[in-house]
């Protein structure tokens, strides 16, 4: 009957939106380390932009190392996209902890609690790397693409903003995007690693 149909519609309507959901929070992740790296460089903290890259470049070397001790094929694919909600997770996590410590009068942030933020930020986000970059390259299509470029966009433009409730929401957003991914994929539901 109609309960039936709106089970079926309900289970056909997951798997879409959590594709849907992907390339937003790959943008997300992007848009959100872009922000730390320029921010780094607005300071003129050489420092910074030093433990960014080799934050970055570190954790690229990690995620693809840990992808490359599983089997070509779909395993890899699923092992990748595991690492890149666990860096969406860990990403948001830990810069809504770091915004409210930095605007919040009674916790305010030193320089180096921030410098070590920048730097767990960029290697979670190179771990995240190897997913966003192959899916962007086998898969370049208007649903990725338009998504991903919009959400980096919005991200920069809400982080060079002012209001620290919609910087919290973005990275509440990336740490409920990577429990959900998590999720989803612990009950089976593919969020496109056939096409990482």
């Amino acid at each position: 009957g109609s309960g039936a149909k709106a089970a079926s519609a309900g289970a056909a309507w997951k798997p879409s939106a959590l594709r849907f959901l992907q390339p937003v929070a790959m943008g997300v992740l992007l848009g959100q380390g872009w922000h730390v790296y320029s921010e780094n460089l607005a300071r003129g903290s050489y420092l910074g932009l030093g433990l960014c890259s080799s934050g970055v470049l570190l954790g690229l070397l990690a995620g693809l190392l840990l992808g490359s001790r599983r089997a070509p094929g779909p395993g890899q694919a699923e092992h990748r996209l595991s690492m890149f909600w666990m860096s969406c997770m860990l990403n948001g996590g830990l810069a809504a902890i770091a915004q409210l410590r930095l605007h919040h009068g009674r916790f305010q942030a030193n320089s180096d609690a921030l410098l070590v933020n920048s730097f767990l930020a960029s290697g979670l986000l190179g771990i995240s790397l190897p997913h966003v970059v192959l899916r962007i390259a086998r898969q370049p299509e208007a649903e990725i693409l338009l998504p991903c470029a919009l959400a980096i966009l919005a991200t920069e433009a809400i982080c060079n903003a002012e209001f620290l409730v919609l910087q919290v929401c973005v990275s509440t957003f990336l740490l409920g995007a990577g429990i959900q991914g998590i999720t989803a994929k612990g009950h089976g539901e593919n969020g496109g690693a056939s096409h990482s």
